[in-house]
């Protein structure tokens, strides 16, 4: 489950509460306020009172919001965006632990796992999708995370060490 703290105590919210799974793997806000939960057994997003599930078999490992308020999921299979109604399948078609979108506005996404091929970028621009892994230089083919500093370098956290895209 989740817990909220309000400051003085915590609250928790389960399966029996509304949310679609126990087991939380990943959080994100939208930009209406709404939290979104991916977890074991589908997606929940809360507005503050009330869950609104969407029940799957599929693990929701990873959620994003970019900065036109889509929102993005990673699971097991692949990457799913959400249109306000359903989930439809993209692309990256393996485990998606992370999901960053960078100061450029493109998405990043970290596979791990069988069939995994290091990190994928989406450009938004063109709408293409393209690959980085070992063959371009990342240490390891499992990325866990990404993360882009201040200064604009992608950090990739793999099972083998970190790599730096510049």
């Amino acid at each position: 489950g989740v817990c909220k703290y309000d400051g003085v105590a915590f609250e928790t919210f389960a399966k029996e509460r509304g949310l679609a799974g126990d087991s939380v793997y990943a959080i994100a806000e939208d930009k209406r306020g709404n939290l979104w939960f991916g977890t074991d057994s589908g997606v929940s997003s809360f507005n503050g009172r009330y869950f609104h599930t969407f029940a799957t078999k599929e693990n929701f490992e990873s959620i994003a919001v970019d900065k036109q308020g889509k929102i993005w999921f990673g699971t097991k299979t692949g990457v799913s965006e959400f249109d306000g109604e359903k989930f439809i399948r993209k692309f990256v078609y393996t485990r998606v632990e992370d999901i960053l979108e960078d100061s450029e506005g493109d998405l990043w996404f970290a596979t791990y796992g069988p069939g995994h091929h290091g990190v994928y970028r989406y450009d938004s621009d063109t709408l293409t999708l393209s690959n980085l892994s070992t063959t371009d230089g990342l240490i390891d083919d499992d990325v866990w995370k990404v993360f882009e500093d201040e200064k604009k370098r992608l950090w990739f956290a793999t099972h083998s060490g970190v790599s730096i895209f510049e």
